[in-house]
């Protein structure tokens, strides 16, 4: 057998976690109906469990229902949600909110809807993604618009801080647009996250990720065949460096920031051996984009591991974006 068959096969066998386990959040709402949702705080508004989810109550659709837990005080982060219309009666919106600072008066936050503004009231057919900063509110031109949106639609924003306060998001898995706010009009400090609604809405399935994330969220992902791929973004022109690790966890590094998985076998290799992962190079000159990929032998047993792959972009040797870890399972 190869020598480098034989490591792969040595870390599945060997590698353990050492590293405290990630920061994240899954709510499936899967909680008895009723008026209360365990964990979490109801702001401006009332909601309630229903069949397995959770839903805003009908009242006006001017008056802004929020469901907040704590969560969102990383460099970058995500939140997603299922959002789901549910009322054919009047206008209504619904979406997620990071961010939500309540030592600032009016709160600071950002936030993601998706609105039913026109009758027949049968589906969202609008979205916006706006701010607060605890004086003053925008939403931004190029992340809002009218294009039809549906009924069931499963949304992911995320926030990175380190690269000029980013906001990005993604609609069913696919990147919809990133729009970069200046420092001096961005929400500062920590905050909590959760949904926001207007009119009955309903949503399931949320989660937090102390990391940003590309290009979609999710608890693992199985993939039909190798490579295996991590999509990227940093600033034009810099370098990234990727690795990969059988567990989550958190590594220190300069500047404090931390590196999402776990410093184990598979990690050190890939680190050290070009054979098996294409681990480095240089983001794209005009968008930032980079693309990592690792390859992995067809052997039985590495069949169904899951891998959790993570990349770095550095400018002059200094972190400047870090990705959250895309699990992947290694195909048969």
């Amino acid at each position: 057998m190869p020598r480098i068959c034989q490591s792969v096969l040595l870390v599945v066998a060997c590698a353990t976690a050492s590293a405290a386990a990630a920061q994240d959040v899954f709510v499936p709402f899967s909680f008895p109906d009723g008026t209360l949702v365990p964990g979490f705080t109801e702001s401006g508004g009332d909601w309630r469990i229903v069949s397995g989810e959770v839903e805003s109550e009908s009242r006006s659709p001017s008056t802004r229902q929020l469901l907040l837990r704590n969560g969102g005080t990383d460099f970058g982060h995500a939140v997603e949600a299922t959002v789901i219309h549910s009322d054919t009666t009047g206008p209504s919106a619904g979406g997620v909110v990071m961010r939500y600072d309540t030592t600032r008066t009016p709160p600071a936050y950002v936030y993601l809807a998706f609105r039913d503004r026109v009758a027949p009231y049968d589906g969202f057919d609008s979205y916006e993604i706006g701010y607060c900063n605890g004086q003053t509110c925008g939403v931004s031109p190029q992340l809002s618009g009218s294009t039809p949106i549906g009924q069931r639609i499963r949304v992911v924003l995320q926030y990175d801080d380190a690269n000029n306060r980013l906001i990005t998001y993604f609609v069913n898995g696919k990147v919809g647009g990133s729009w970069s706010l200046f420092p001096s009009s961005s929400p500062v400090g920590a905050g909590s996250m959760g949904l926001v609604a207007q009119g009955r809405v309903r949503f399931d399935d949320l989660g937090y990720y102390a990391a940003t994330v590309w290009p979609t969220t999710g608890l693992y992902h199985r993939v039909s065949s190798p490579p295996y791929v991590l999509n990227g973004y940093g600033a034009p022109g810099e370098t990234f460096i990727g690795a990969a690790s059988l567990s989550l966890g958190r590594v220190s590094l300069p500047g404090q920031r931390q590196l999402p998985v776990a410093v184990d076998g598979l990690f050190l290799l890939s680190l050290a051996n070009p054979l098996l992962f294409l681990s480095a190079g240089t983001t794209h000159p005009q968008t930032g984009a980079f693309t990592m990929t690792m390859t992995v032998p067809k052997l039985p047993a590495l069949a169904g591991v899951r891998v959790y792959l993570v990349a770095a972009t550095t400018n002059n040797g200094v972190i400047s974006e870090i990705t959250a870890p895309r699990p992947v399972r290694i195909a048969p």
